[in-house]
């Protein structure tokens, strides 16, 4: 029933995720793909393309360490980007991956 805990709990644990959205214009100089599957590097960065073909919207994140990747039991801690971990590790691999 709705209202009966579970026979076998399903072991489900808040974790903190960050995704950033971000945007490239197109210039002279740059090209920016249309469309980009889903691509992740091997220092677990991911990002795509995001919205209509073209737009030059892109959404990225990282899967944390296992070491690094603990129960966030704090609901205020779930409210903030850590932006840190754009500028040190996301950023970084974007660059070196994507020219």
């Amino acid at each position: 029933g709705v209202d009966q805990p579970l026979k076998h709990p399903i072991p489900v644990k808040p974790r903190k995720r960050c995704i950033f959205f971000f945007h490239c214009s197109p210039s002279l100089e740059e090209i920016v793909p249309d469309i980009a599957p889903l691509t992740i590097d091997t220092t677990l960065v991911y990002f795509r393309s995001e919205g209509q073909s073209g737009s030059g919207n892109f959404i990225c994140g990282v899967s944390p360490p296992i070491d690094e990747d603990v129960d966030c039991w704090d609901p205020k801690d779930l409210d903030h980007a850590d932006y840190s971990l754009f500028e040190e590790r996301i950023w970084p691999a974007l660059y070196h991956r994507v020219p």
